[in-house]
């Protein structure tokens, strides 16, 4: 049985229609070391919460398990050559910036981040539910060619929410590419 309390404050009503929470327990390694506020082990403790509070066994709520994004997508925010250079920093433990850390893994953990966001957005838009909850997205800021700074999201990640909403519209057919535009 799920808490009340947790409805409340999710705001889930009684009558809610299905929602999706897509996780895949690799973001895990999305990981920045000690002393900083992105820890890894924030989302498994994030799903045993929901799952404890019993959201999770809710016949409405569906469990979605994400791919990582791949170079194409990534490439509508990113350039080729800055995915290759971080991944090239990655391999070799080289930070981002100064408060941007590159463990070996925090890029396959990023990829599945922008997976779950992904993932969430073709859930929202092919009509299966109205709400999705993408666990570990929404925590980069940066563009076509850098990334990093404060919380940003070692990329590849995926950009500013609103571009890539945006992309996700153009991609699923909802608006049109502004004339004499094109994607990346």
């Amino acid at each position: 049985m799920s808490h009340p309390t947790a409805y409340k404050l999710m705001g889930f009503r009684k009558t809610m229609d299905p929602v999706a929470v897509v996780y895949h327990e690799g973001i895990a390694n999305y990981d920045m070391g000690w002393g900083s506020p992105f820890r890894g082990d924030r989302f498994p403790k994030f799903m045993k919460l929901i799952e404890g509070l019993g959201l999770l066994s809710d016949p409405r709520v569906n469990l979605v398990e994400p791919g990582p994004a791949d170079d194409g997508t990534l490439g509508l925010i990113h350039t080729e050559e800055y995915i290759k250079e971080v991944e090239r920093r990655e391999a070799m433990s080289i930070p981002l910036s100064g408060d941007t850390p590159l463990r070996p893994g925090i890029v396959d953990a990023a990829r599945l981040i922008v997976g779950t966001s992904v993932r969430a957005g073709e859930l929202v838009v092919d009509g299966s539910v109205r709400v999705a909850e993408g666990v570990g997205g929404g925590l980069h800021h940066a563009g076509r060619g850098y990334g990093g700074g404060g919380g940003g999201c070692p990329p590849p990640c995926g950009a500013g929410l609103g571009r890539g909403v945006l992309r996700l519209q153009r991609r699923c057919g909802l608006r049109p590419e502004p004339a004499g535009e094109s994607r990346p």
